[in-house]
């Protein structure tokens, strides 16, 4: 679900480079986080899209988290906590755990903590 309240489309992210932050946005600081913005700003014509996963219980919760951290991505949860598949599957331990997923749907690079310069050289 997103944080606006509706069931999150993956079929929209078709044709796009993916950059899926699960949780951890309290744990890169400020700057980190207008340097995430910035990189949304600078390739989002170019077929990219950010999203990030948060780990939260209620849609109350995940517009709380949004608006703690205004930005031009969708904030998305499926509200299954330590259960959810995006954990389980892909092993999330640090937060953040910072995916880069290509437009064929292949996971091109995983990090521990948000690693720019990484993203960069994968984009």
């Amino acid at each position: 679900m997103t944080d606006r309240g509706d069931a999150f489309d993956w079929n929209s992210l078709d044709g796009k480079r993916v950059l899926l932050i699960y949780e951890g946005l309290s744990c890169m600081g400020g700057n980190r986080f207008d340097e995430l913005v910035k990189l949304y700003e600078e390739n989002s014509r170019d077929s990219f899209e950010v999203l990030v996963y948060c780990d939260c219980a209620s849609l109350d919760e995940l517009k709380k988290r949004k608006s703690e951290y205004p930005s031009p991505f969708p904030f998305i949860s499926d509200f299954m906590g330590e259960e959810s598949p995006i954990r389980i599957k892909y092993g999330t331990q640090v937060r953040p755990t910072c995916f880069l997923i290509g437009a064929d749907r292949l996971v091109r690079m995983k990090s521990e903590g948000l690693d720019i310069p990484l993203v960069k050289k994968h984009l």
